[in-house]
C-alpha cells in the first residue's frame, strides 16, 4: 500500500468518527426537511419562473430593438416566442398562489403584446423613425413592468422569511449544537489530513517534475527540491541531485568528446579525398579504368564521411547551444523554390515524381534561418524522402498556413516506418527498419527536429509500412497570405 492510499485511508477513518455524533440529529431534523420540503420546491419554483419572467422581458426588449435596426422573420418569431414564454412563467405563478401580484404584470404583458404588433407594422411599412419613437414611448411599460417583478421578489422573499421563522422554531437547540460542533470536528480534521498531504505530495511533486525533466534530457538540478529535509524525502532528493550533476558531467564530457572527434576526423578525410582527386586527375601518374573506377568511390565514400562528420558537428553545437539562428523575412514561395531547384535533378536521376505546392492558406513570409530551413531542414526530410522512395513513386512538399503558422508537409510513397518505432524516429543516432531505413548515420531527422524546435515549431510523422511517409512540420509566421499557385514540379 502506498503512502498516499493510507493517508487517505486515516483521513476518511476520521471523517466518518467524527461525524458519527451527527447521525443522530440528522434522524430528528429529517422530520423537520420533510415538513418544509414541500414550501420550499414552492419557494424554489416561484423564483425559477420570476427569473424567467424577467429574462424574457429583457429579451424581448432586446429583440425589439434589433427588429427595428435589422429587421426579420427570425426576431420576429423570437419576440412572440419571448411573449410566449412570459406567459407560460406568469401562469406557474399564479398556480402556486401568486396570482394576486402575477395579474398586474400579465395585463402589461398583454399591453406590450399590442405594442408589439403595432411595431411590427411600422416596421413592414418602412417607416422606421416613427417605429423608433414609438418604442421609445413603450419603454416605460417594461420599467412599470420590471417593478412589479420587484413586488413579486418582495412577495416571495416574505414568504421565505415566514417559512424561515417556522423551520427556526421546529428546530432543538441541542441539535443545532450537535451539528456545529460535528463540522467543526470534521473541518478540522479535514485541515489536519490536507496538511499532512500536502507536507508529502508537494515535494513528491517537485521531484517529479525535476524527474521527467532530466528523462527529457536536462540535466540541470531543480534548486526547488527539499534537500534540506532529514527525512527520506531529503534524502531522495539529495540522491536526485547527486546523479543530476553527475549525467549533465557525462554528458558534457560526451558532447566535447563527439565534437574533438567529428572536428579531429574532417582533416584525414580532406586528405584522402585530396589525394584521391590528385590520382585521379592524373597529378600522381596514370591511372587504369579500374583505378579511376576505384578512386571515384574512394571520392564517394569521402564525401559521405565528410557530410556525416558535419551533421555529427552541428547536432553537438545545437544540443550544446553553440549554434545561432540568422532569422530573415523569407517569401514562403522562395522556401520552396529553393527546395525544388535543389532537389528537381535528384528526382529525375532516381526516375521519382517529385513535386512542391503552395497552398492559399500559407502565410506570404515568415521569420527564419533560410539557410537551414531549406538545407538542414527541409533538405534532410526530402533526403530521406528520396533515400526510401523507389523508382515511379512521388515525393511532395506541400506549405500550408493556419493559426498563424506556416506548415509544410513532406509526402512520400516509400517504404513506411512501423507503427512500433515511429516515436523514436528523430531520436540522435536512431534508424528506423532493418533493411532500407538503416542506411545512414541516424542524424538527419535528429538534426531536423533540433532546427524546428529552435524556431519555437514543432515537428511530428504519420506512416505505414508500404504505405509512405508523411512528415508535417510546424513553423510560425507572419500574418498575411499568399496567393494559391503551383511553384513548380
Amino acid at each position: 500500500m502506498t503512502v498516499r492510499t493510507k493517508l487517505v485511508g486515516t483521513l476518511v477513518v476520521v471523517t466518518l468518527i467524527v461525524m458519527a455524533p451527527s447521525f443522530y440529529g440528522v434522524l430528528k431534523l429529517t422530520e423537520l426537511r420533510d415538513i418544509v420540503l414541500y414550501r420550499q420546491s414552492e419557494l424554489a419554483t416561484a423564483y425559477l419562473s420570476m427569473g424567467r419572467v424577467a429574462n424574457s422581458l429583457s429579451e424581448l426588449d432586446r429583440f425589439q430593438r434589433s427588429y427595428i435596426v435589422a429587421p426579420s422573420q427570425q426576431l420576429r418569431l423570437e419576440i412572440r416566442r419571448e411573449v410566449s414564454n412570459a406567459r407560460f412563467d406568469l401562469s406557474q405563478l399564479s398556480d402556486i398562489g401568486y396570482d394576486e401580484v402575477a395579474e398586474p404584470v400579465q395585463s402589461r404583458l398583454d399591453t406590450l403584446e399590442v405594442a408589439t404588433g403595432r411595431l411590427e407594422r411600422l416596421v413592414s411599412d418602412d417607416r422606421i423613425d416613427e417605429a423608433t419613437a414609438y418604442y421609445d414611448s413603450i419603454r416605460t411599460v417594461f420599467v412599470r413592468t420590471e417593478s412589479l417583478l420587484e413586488r413579486i421578489g418582495a412577495s416571495i422573499d416574505a414568504n421565505g422569511r415566514l417559512d424561515a421563522r417556522r423551520a427556526v422554531e421546529v428546530s432543538v437547540s441541542a441539535a443545532q449544537r450537535t451539528v456545529i460542533a460535528v463540522w467543526v470536528s470534521l473541518a478540522m480534521a479535514l485541515a489536519l489530513g490536507l496538511a499532512t498531504i500536502g507536507n508529502l505530495m508537494s515535494p513528491l511533486g517537485s521531484l517529479r517534475e525535476a524527474m521527467a525533466k532530466v528523462a527529457g534530457g536536462s540535466f540541470i538540478a531543480s534548486s526547488d527540491l527539499p534537500y534540506e529535509r532529514s527525512d527520506e524525502i531529503g534524502d531522495l532528493s539529495r540522491s536526485f541531485r547527486s546523479m543530476t550533476e553527475r549525467l549533465d558531467e557525462l554528458d558534457r564530457l560526451k558532447a566535447e568528446f563527439v565534437s574533438i572527434a567529428s572536428h579531429e576526423l574532417k582533416t584525414p578525410i580532406h586528405i584522402i579525398n585530396g589525394y584521391a582527386e590528385m590520382m585521379e586527375e592524373g597529378t600522381l601518374g596514370e591511372v587504369s579504368e579500374k583505378q579511376h573506377e576505384a578512386l571515384q568511390r574512394i571520392g564517394d565514400q569521402a564525401a559521405q564521411m565528410t557530410e556525416r562528420v558535419s551533421q555529427l558537428l552541428n547536432l553537438t553545437r545545437f544540443l550544446a547551444g553553440g549554434l545561432q539562428l540568422e532569422l530573415e523575412h523569407v517569401r514562403t514561395r522562395d522556401l520552396l523554390t529553393d527546395v525544388r531547384l535543389a532537389f528537381e535533378i535528384l528526382a529525375e536521376q532516381e526516375g521519382i515524381e517529385f513535386g512542391v505546392a503552395l497552398d492559399e492558406s500559407a502565410p506570404e513570409g515568415v521569420e527564419v534561418d533560410r539557410v537551414r530551413v531549406t538545407h538542414e531542414l527541409l533538405g534532410n526530410l526530402l533526403s530521406n524522402a528520396f533515400k526510401f522512395t523507389p523508382a515511379g513513386g512521388k515525393v511532395l512538399v506541400r506549405a500550408s498556413g493556419a493559426d498563424d503558422n506556416l506548415i509544410f508537409h513532406v509526402i512520400d510513397t516509400g517504404k513506411g516506418i512501423p507503427p512500433e518505432q515511429l516515436p523514436y524516429i528523430f531520436e540522435k543516432y536512431y534508424q528506423a527498419g532493418s533493411e532500407g531505413r538503416s542506411v545512414g548515420a541516424g542524424l538527419g531527422l535528429a538534426i531536423a527536429r533540433q532546427i524546428v524546435e529552435a524556431h519555437g515549431g514543432r515537428i511530428s510523422a504519420e506512416s505505414a509500412p508500404d504505405r509512405g511517409t508523411t512528415v508535417e512540420v510546424i513553423l510560425p509566421a507572419e500574418n498575411g497570405r499568399a496567393p494559391a499557385a503551383s511553384v513548380g514540379t
